[in-house]
């Protein structure tokens, strides 16, 4: 499960942009819901530290760069004044918690419950209790109680929709008819022709998403594929598949991430072929080697870890114009960004990944940064990485 949300949170990056061409031609409108600060530059000019970091414009006549700083977090854009409207919404960290009492006796082979909600999953133990989940976030959304036999499979299902407020406490009793909003039919052919020989971290997860955005883990299953449930009254489902070359640093990894255009769908999705990149550094690290032959690439997705820090830059084809290198910006002399630099000694942990897609950044409008990508039915996205470490000096 939680290499599925990390999955997720990838995804989640290259689908930050709201983009659409410009009126104004080179006229840029960046807003940031919740940054701490921000800055932008054209070309190889200096960096401006924007007055308001959570709405901001300028003119770029060329490629231009935003970094928008989200508590530890800094999200870089590299892109060209044909996205003319970036938005980046921070995690501004308002949760909530609420509790469900739950019965699912009457269910048949029933052994334990799965509450969903829209930020996550909470279990139950038994046929009967109340399930608390808290990091919830507030507002209108669907929570869906899921029996579970005594192999995690679901056999029965129940979705109610409910404006979640901190403290709300609701009840979901099942009755042996909900067995019937378990939808057969779903599968993910074989794809383990396509994972590289000798990575044995491999696998697929697939979920069913509901009308108001909850994701709902349906089944894991190895490269072999296999048949999966969903739920009828679910909007469409999405099959995630992933290998990692071994789980230590430095390593490759590839994923994919295909979006249903409805639920119980048959997938056939192999893995992108492998991308090698170079990096080299000195308190931060440059990039080299960003070319890749997978169709549909539209940009890379370059960053930067340390001791709680993450520095990630999205950079499309069209910012590169044919270049092979990016270095992540040195931002410490601006306004807000002053810590945000390796100590000495600090191991940095780096990826570098490819993205391909089937929908142009443009198609891929209103995605804030953090919303799951589960919003744009047909997408298929295909990512190569390459994972290293170093010790900055």
């Amino acid at each position: 499960m939680k290499r599925f949300y990390l999955l997720l949170a990838v995804a989640a990056a290259l689908l930050l942009l709201a983009s659409c061409n410009s009126p104004l031609g080179g006229y840029v409108t960046v807003k940031a819901t919740g940054a701490d600060a921000a800055a932008y530059r054209q070309g190889d000019e200096d960096w401006i530290s924007a007055d308001n970091p959570e709405d901001f414009s300028f003119w770029a006549l060329g490629p231009y760069e935003v970094a928008v700083r989200c508590g530890d977090t800094v999200n870089v854009l590299a892109l060209t004044p044909d996205i003319g409207n970036p938005m980046i919404s921070c995690d501004t960290g308002n949760r909530v918690g609420f509790s469900v009492s739950y019965n699912i006796s009457a269910v048949n082979g029933a052994a334990k419950a799965a509450l969903y909600y829209r930020a996550g999953v909470a279990s139950g133990t038994g046929t009967s209790g109340t399930i608390s989940a808290s990091n919830a976030i507030p507002g209108l959304q669907d929570i869906v109680l899921v029996a579970e036999d005594s192999n995690g499979d679901p056999i029965a299902a129940k979705m109610i929709t409910e404006n979640v407020i901190n403290g709300a406490s609701y009840s979901m009793t099942m009755s042996s008819s909900d067995t019937g909003n378990i939808l057969a039919g779903g599968r993910l052919d074989d794809f383990s022709a396509s994972v590289p020989a000798g990575w044995t971290l491999n696998g697929a997860l697939t979920a069913s998403v509901t009308p108001h955005g909850t994701t709902v883990l349906t089944k894991f299953m190895n490269s072999s594929g296999g048949t999966y449930d969903s739920f009828t009254f679910a909007d469409y489902d999405v099959v995630t598949l992933f290998a990692k070359q071994k789980a230590t640093p430095p390593y490759l990894t590839l994923s994919r991430i295909v979006v249903g255009t409805d639920k119980a769908l048959h997938f056939t999705a192999p893995l992108p072929a492998v991308f090698n990149a170079t990096m080299q550094h000195d308190y931060l690290p440059t990039f080299s080697g960003l070319s890749y032959a997978g169709e549909g690439l539209v940009g890379f997705h370059l960053q930067a870890r340390w001791g709680g820090y993450v520095i990630s830059a999205l950079v499309s084809t069209d910012f590169l114009k044919g270049a092979t290198s990016y270095e992540i910006p040195d931002l410490i002399d601006l306004d807000g960004f002053e810590d945000f630099m390796p100590n000495s000694g600090d191991t940095v942990t780096t990826a570098a990944e490819a993205i391909c897609s089937n929908k142009s950044f443009a198609e891929m409008a209103g995605v804030p940064l953090n919303s799951k990508p589960t919003v744009l039915k047909g997408l298929d996205l295909r990512i190569a990485g390459d994972v290293e470490q170093y010790t900055a000096p």
